[in-house]
């Protein structure tokens, strides 16, 4: 799989802008998938009023974006629903078609998430070159049931989020953490800069099912079209491009540790 990772210094609540950014991104690389970080044209705001769509608007103008540079693109959006908006994120196919779409689980209770956003109730596995991709965003990650649920079955779990520098510590060990459990490539695409009154580091990272982090193939500066006179330059922007093969059988094959897990059905908690 020809994979990239398009670590992104999200304009904080510009649709329009954020969308010329992520077709300029389109126009530098040629890949199976293509991932952006949650919320991929808003960034992680609580403005819903403008951020969430009825009309589906965002995908549509990504699905308008895959078929005409025949890539898989997975990026994050909102939706309104009757009640609370819901947090998306689809893989849309080279042919305008959706693949995945996963509704983040846990809303971050810690920064007011919940109070506007309902979270989901299903995992979504699909399949992306030769690969079985499953997809957690963000605060998923701190839950290892998500990832417990889409194991064996998935051979790769993407990590779309906006997950501040402050906690990168956290973000980076619970990556390995993740990927080593469940014995699976594990894909972190995360924003970066500053936005919305907090600092975002990136570290965008693919880790393997061993826990090694997978090298780049290659890295390019994220183009910035048309804004980069208004918004600046972000040094952390970047694409990382990676060429893997899917060996997660054989890893489980050689190390198989998945097949002694127990669920927590199978055994007493004792006080």
């Amino acid at each position: 799989m020809k994979l990239v990772l398009a670590q992104m210094n999200i304009i904080w609540e510009d649709k329009k802008n954020n969308l010329l950014k992520l077709e300029s991104a389109l126009t530098m690389v040629k890949a199976d998938l293509i991932l952006f970080p949650e919320m991929s044209l808003t960034g992680f705001s609580m403005q819903t009023e403008l951020t969430a769509e009825e009309d589906e608007a965002s995908l549509q103008a990504v699905k308008t974006l895959a078929k005409k540079y025949e890539t898989n693109i997975g990026f994050g959006w909102v939706k309104q629903t009757d009640k609370l908006c819901e947090n998306h994120y689809s893989i849309v196919k080279g042919d305008g078609t959706v693949a995945l779409d996963y509704i983040k689980l846990h809303p971050f209770s810690y920064s007011g998430e919940d109070k506007h956003f309902q979270g989901g109730d299903y995992v979504s596995i699909t399949n992306v070159a030769d690969f079985h991709v499953g997809c957690a965003i963000c605060y998923d990650l701190r839950f290892p049931e998500v990832f417990r649920a889409m194991t064996p079955e998935a051979d790769m779990i993407l990590v779309p989020a906006n997950w501040p520098g402050s906690r990168r510590a956290h973000w980076n060990a619970l990556l390995t953490a993740r990927a080593i459990e469940n014995r699976c490539y594990v894909a972190g695409v995360n924003c970066c800069g500053d936005m919305g009154g907090q600092y975002y580091s990136g570290d965008s990272c693919l880790v393997a099912p061993d826990g090694t982090y997978v090298e780049p193939a290659e890295i390019l500066t994220f183009p910035n079209p048309c804004v980069e006179e208004m918004y600046g330059t972000c040094k952390e922007e970047r694409l990382m491009l990676y060429d893997i093969k899917n060996d997660v059988e054989a890893l489980r094959d050689t190390f198989p540790v998945l097949k002694d897990r127990r669920d927590k059905k199978q055994f007493l908690i004792k006080s």
